[in-house]
């Protein structure tokens, strides 16, 4: 959820340079690793990313080795989730 939030998919949707400075770069490109290699535990909340069925076809497609967490998300127990903020 954190990666979608981050809005993490542009690294796979757009062609974007490594920038050292960049705190989002970082951020979202150190997440993404982790996420791929299982670092982070699963627990039994459910989140499910808001893909369209194009997207999911255009990041399996371009990226085949792409995690199915990535595409499927995580199923597990429903829970509301309130977003304060813009």
């Amino acid at each position: 959820m954190i990666f979608e939030l981050a809005e993490g998919y542009i690294l796979y949707f757009e062609e974007l340079e490594s920038d050292d400075n960049d705190v989002w770069f970082k951020f979202v490109t150190e997440l993404k690793d982790n996420i791929e290699k299982g670092f982070y535990s699963k627990k039994s909340i459910q989140y499910i990313p808001e893909l369209s069925r194009a997207d999911k076809y255009k990041l399996k497609k371009t990226f085949p080795d792409i995690p199915d967490v990535f595409l499927d998300g995580v199923t597990g127990e429903e829970v509301q989730m309130i977003y304060i903020g813009t």
